[in-house]
């Protein structure tokens, strides 16, 4: 059995980290990103154009508090009992908030649920740093979800 000092051990642990450390970063140089990086402009996300507003339907962003939601919902589905559903309007980061608020909504009050998926094309426009360049534009596919919430109908 050999003994080796401390200083040497800790001086074969550093270089195995390092050598571990260069194939992370030669690994994550090697994944592909969603967008290029852009070192010459700047990226503008342009506001997602939603239908005209009508009293059964709600948009859901990501800023949206959970409770107010859920709050929302409520009024609306007992205050019209027999009207139109309720839907529900989501996109990329609020689908997660929107689904956690119908699932909630639905231990408290017996419900339809109706959940349909999509992808939308989003235009952003990137804007050159140097003023003498064009402002181009570039689409994006962002996921979206509707949700149609309506009372089960009682046996």
């Amino acid at each position: 059995m050999k003994i080796t000092s401390k200083r040497k051990r800790d001086q074969k642990t550093q270089e195995l980290s390092k050598s571990a450390k260069k194939t992370r970063i030669r690994n994550s140089i090697d994944i592909p990103t969603k967008r290029a990086a852009l070192n010459d402009a700047s990226i503008r996300k342009r506001t997602i154009p939603h239908p005209i507003n009508a009293s059964n339907k709600m948009f859901i962003s990501r800023k949206t508090v959970l409770v107010s939601i859920i709050k929302k919902l409520k009024h609306k589905l007992i205050s019209k009992p027999k009207s139109k559903p309720v839907i529900l309007y989501a996109q990329s980061v609020a689908i997660e908030r929107a689904l956690e608020a119908v699932l909630i909504l639905s231990y408290q009050i017996p419900l339809n649920i109706q959940v349909e998926t999509g992808t939308i094309e989003v235009v952003d426009d990137v804007l050159p740093y140097d003023l003498d360049k064009m402002i181009t534009s570039q689409t994006r596919l962002n996921s979206t979800v509707k949700v149609t919430i309506s009372f089960a109908n009682p046996l």
